[in-house]
């Protein structure tokens, strides 16, 4: 390149720069990227372990959903699914998941439809989970219910009904005892692709509800009162908690069922901010883990140990491994967990399994990290297609099946969602 070429090129890239900002270069280089590689590595995974079983519909996208439950029943031979349109755009009100699952020892892998959910979306379905101390033969899940959002518990077998709740449900309770929920219009007016479009948001004229927050079910009864309002909530030891319109979202009941984490958001000056809380399943003893203004994805270890991925003033942004109802917290992987994902402990505690956000060549990692000897193992990367992005992302959302012998991923890798079920034999020596 002679020294003319090379001034033209430096003038060229100057103004560029000038038209579209530096921020947006790596945004316009990223997408340049990941496009170039869709045209030439298309349809890819790349890793140590073989994929050992892909479950996909013609047509349609195969997804289960957020990563904080299984989708493998307690001998990991049925897997919970979400079928949905074949769309790339937030569910209209009309679009409709099939719900049910597959029986794994079926070579055809052919799906066995329950039911179906009218109240849905793409990061976290429709909470579908299998409902607890029912032998995996029973399962819970968002609905319309006598035109009102809420929820079913539904035989898988026979298809019968069990149960309706005129409540939807968060989280269940390992002991089945209590189900939390929120409200979920204004999470997907305020956090779009975590909530449902189907019912305008009854509370939007307020930034601050006295009649809206954290709710709990009570499954024998189906009773369900307001537990934590956003108001006390709010008022609870504030701190730079100045904006508008408040929200919950990330609720997380601990193994023992008798404590709870959820993320308290709002909105100021246009950015998101948010802090961790913990209560008990009274609604008593309310502790702020994290009120630094960024907390992200989360994963209890034990009853009383919690790991986030969040910020510190002092300590920076990482995995932190919180004790319950007190200060202490230590960083988890300081080197080597790096990213932000969606984290799940092994059955003994020794291994994080979490997954990445696609890098600027559109692929995304899957990684076991080793919490003793402090080592980071690369499982499978898989290439995210452009297109993916934003409220319709597909990530990871990486689960343990119950022997943590097998992982369940969803993948767009292909164009369209899938499940991919992974086998982690050739580490299993290390935390089995």
């Amino acid at each position: 390149m002679n020294s003319e070429t090379y001034k033209i090129e430096v003038y060229v890239k100057k103004i560029i720069r000038n038209i579209i900002g530096t921020k947006n270069i790596h945004k316009l280089r990223t997408n340049i990227n990941r496009n170039l590689r869709s045209l030439f590595k298309p349809n890819t995974s790349d890793g140590i372990n073989d994929i050992y079983k892909t479950i996909s519909e013609n047509d349609a996208h195969v997804f289960f959903g957020y990563y904080d439950s299984t989708p493998f029943n307690s001998n990991e031979t049925k897997l919970l699914a979400n079928i949905a349109p074949f769309i790339n755009k937030t569910p209209a009100s009309n679009n409709y998941l099939k719900i049910g699952y597959y029986n794994l020892d079926d070579y055809q892998l052919k799906f066995q439809k329950v039911g179906t959910s009218y109240t849905w979306c793409w990061q976290q379905g429709c909470r579908l989970q299998w409902y607890p101390d029912s032998s995996h033969e029973i399962i819970i899940y968002n609905n319309l219910v006598d035109g009102q959002y809420g929820s079913i518990v539904q035989e898988i077998l026979t298809g019968k009904t069990m149960r309706k709740y005129p409540i939807p449900i968060y989280d269940v309770s390992r002991n089945g005892k209590w189900a939390l929920s929120l409200n979920f219009s204004r999470l997907q007016r305020l956090r779009p692709g975590y909530g449902y479009v189907n019912m305008e948001d009854e509370s939007q004229e307020e930034s601050v509800p006295k009649h809206d927050g954290v709710w709990r079910v009570n499954l024998d009864t189906g009773k369900s009162e307001l537990l934590l309002s956003l108001k006390e909530i709010s008022d609870f030891m504030p701190r730079d908690l100045k904006g508008n319109d408040h929200y919950i979202n990330h609720i997380s009941i601990n193994p023992a069922g008798d404590r709870f984490m959820f993320f308290h958001l709002w909105e100021c000056e246009g950015k998101r901010k948010s802090r961790l809380l913990t209560s008990s399943m009274e609604g008593t003893d309310l502790h702020v883990l994290n009120d630094e203004g960024h907390v992200s994805h989360y994963s209890w270890k034990t009853n009383r140990e919690l790991l986030v991925f969040g910020s510190h003033r002092g300590s920076g942004t990482h995995y932190y491994l919180y004790r319950d109802q007190s200060d202490t917290k230590m960083i988890i992987g300081k080197g080597l967990l790096i990213e932000d994902g969606h984290p799940s402990f092994s059955k003994n505690g020794s291994f994080i399994l979490t997954d990445t956000y696609p890098d600027k060549y559109g692929d995304q990692h899957l990684v076991l990290f080793d919490v003793n000897d402090q080592k980071l193992y690369e499982v499978a990367n898989f290439f995210s297609p452009v297109k993916y992005r934003g409220e319709v992302r597909c990530d990871l959302h990486p689960r343990f099946s119950p022997s943590n012998q097998w992982v369940c991923v969803d993948s767009a890798m292909s164009g369209k969602r899938e499940m991919l079920i992974i086998s982690l034999e050739s580490l299993e020596r290390y935390f089995l």
